[in-house]
């Protein structure tokens, strides 16, 4: 890989503590919450959303990881599909999302399929998306580039629900 830096293995392992230690953080905050959540990790797609123009031709691999808050007490009693979340929809619809839009920025395409999660499910009351480029083409960087955003139902619904307007 052309400017790839090895990174000395204490730089290595503060990294993993560092995503340990956010993963912890999450984990206790959903249980402050009293949140139930499926985690659905390593959904990748080769789109063309950049600000470069090579990038929005040329195109590249992304990776998102979704976080679904909702209620999962009734499909751990019943052990049916239909009192849980069937992820494999919501799955497909990012991997689309990826493949076919356009944007400059990732916050956009974040935000694309943080709307479109919302959309698939009346039942989840917020979802996480993590969206990594995994090789910018930035000279001398061989890391990720990743940006998290959390949307929730409620804000959702009122940023699609119609205004109504007054007689003036």
């Amino acid at each position: 890989m052309v400017g790839a830096v090895n990174l000395p293995k204490e730089t290595m392992a503060a990294k993993d503590l560092f995503h340990d230690a956010v993963k912890q953080a999450r984990d206790m905050e959903s249980l402050r919450l009293g949140m139930d959540s499926i985690q659905l990790t390593g959904i990748r797609a080769y789109g063309y959303t950049g600000v470069l123009p090579e990038e929005q031709v040329l195109g590249q691999w992304f990776e998102v990881n979704l976080i679904l808050w909702l209620d999962l007490s009734q499909a751990g009693e019943s052990d049916r599909l239909t009192d849980t979340y069937d992820y494999r929809g919501v799955i497909n619809t990012t991997q689309q999302i990826i493949k076919t839009e356009k944007f400059a920025l990732i916050e956009k395409l974040a935000s694309a399929i943080a709307q479109a999660a919302l959309q698939t499910d009346h039942r989840l009351s917020q979802v996480q998306v993590k969206l990594s480029k995994l090789a910018a083409p930035i000279p001398d960087f061989s890391g990720e580039i990743s940006v998290e955003i959390t949307r929730s139902q409620s804000a959702h619904l009122k940023s699609s629900s119609p205004t109504l307007k007054t007689p003036t």
